[in-house]
């Protein structure tokens, strides 16, 4: 699949927290390809169909973990960059996520409008 802008995929199972991303990487005037999902199971059909640029990756998930999905990314994805966000915000998730790949490890409720900061920081492509 070729891609003419970076491919951001979204795997969270709040529907509004993934709304919110969306609408923060819009008002940033960063134009990516973005598509969200809310399960472990949908998330690895998207990564396998897509290969995606960047996820960005709640380790909550009805269906799965994941830290489970992170680790797997990194290994049949390297160029995958991943960012966990996430409220299991503490030292123990943050060391080992890092330890697995993860770019960076953001709390839901302190870091949420940090994610464009970070996105434009892999994948900067801003709007003409």
């Amino acid at each position: 699949m070729q891609k003419n802008t970076p491919l951001i995929l979204i795997v969270d199972d709040s529907v509004i927290l993934s709304d919110r991303i969306i609408q923060l990487i819009r008002e940033e005037g960063l134009i990516h390809t973005i598509v969200k999902v809310g399960t472990y199971e949908l998330a690895l059909e998207q990564l396998r169909l897509l290969q995606p640029d960047l996820i960005l990756l709640d380790i909550s998930l009805p269906d799965g973990n994941g830290i489970d999905l992170l680790r797997m990314t990194r290994n049949l994805y390297p160029d995958t960059k991943s960012i966990i966000v996430t409220n299991h915000a503490n030292d123990y998730y943050k060391d080992l996520c890092i330890s697995l790949g993860a770019y960076s490890f953001l709390d839901k409720s302190k870091d949420f409008e940090l994610i464009p900061a970070y996105i434009s920081s892999l994948l900067p492509l801003k709007a003409a």
